[in-house]
């Protein structure tokens, strides 16, 4: 009697994951969208999501993390993503260091891959959508911060075309 206690206990939560996740692919779906028709180009990184072993690029296992941000993916789209950072390793699975601010010995880490999210493993979807709301501040804050000093340089920048397009004209 037990395993058909274990198994409708896995049968229920395995209903109630799926419902979770198809809610939070829902969600990344229409924010992915929102920035798709509203793309400001501009790569802004957010928290750290999760912490555990990962594979590095030389396929040893070691600590690393994930973190959410909107930036190129490996695909080269601008999108809303995430970026597994490893512990960097020598060829035989040594830690590679390098030095700090102060000079001192640091663990050096890498870049993985970085993916859209909507195409995460489930539990980094899940565990993303709690994040979303800093990091569109940020991006919101990064955005605007952009835009002025862009309406800054407009001075400069009407000043150098004129002056490029008399050169061009005077050739």
């Amino acid at each position: 009697m037990a395993m058909a206690d274990d198994l409708a206990r896995i049968k229920k939560s395995a209903k109630e994951l799926k419902g979770i996740a198809e809610e939070a692919t829902a969600l990344v779906g229409q924010l992915h969208r929102f920035l798709k028709k509203n793309p400001p180009g501009i790569e802004v990184w957010g928290d750290d999501i999760c912490y555990e072993r990962v594979v590095n690029c030389r396929g040893h296992v070691v600590d690393g993390w994930y973190v959410l941000g909107y930036a190129r993916s490996d695909e080269g789209e601008f999108t809303l993503v995430l970026k597994c950072i490893a512990q960097q390793t020598d060829e035989n699975g040594s830690p590679v260091y390098g030095r700090g601010d102060q000079g001192e010995r640091v663990p050096t880490d890498e870049t993985v891959w970085v993916r859209p999210l909507n195409a995460a493993p489930r539990e980094l979807r899940i565990a993303a959508i709690s994040y979303l709301p800093d990091l569109m501040s940020k991006l919101a804050l990064t955005c605007e911060s952009a835009t002025k000093k862009a309406q800054a340089e407009m001075g400069k920048f009407d000043a150098a075309a004129h002056e490029l397009k008399a050169a061009l004209h005077r050739k």
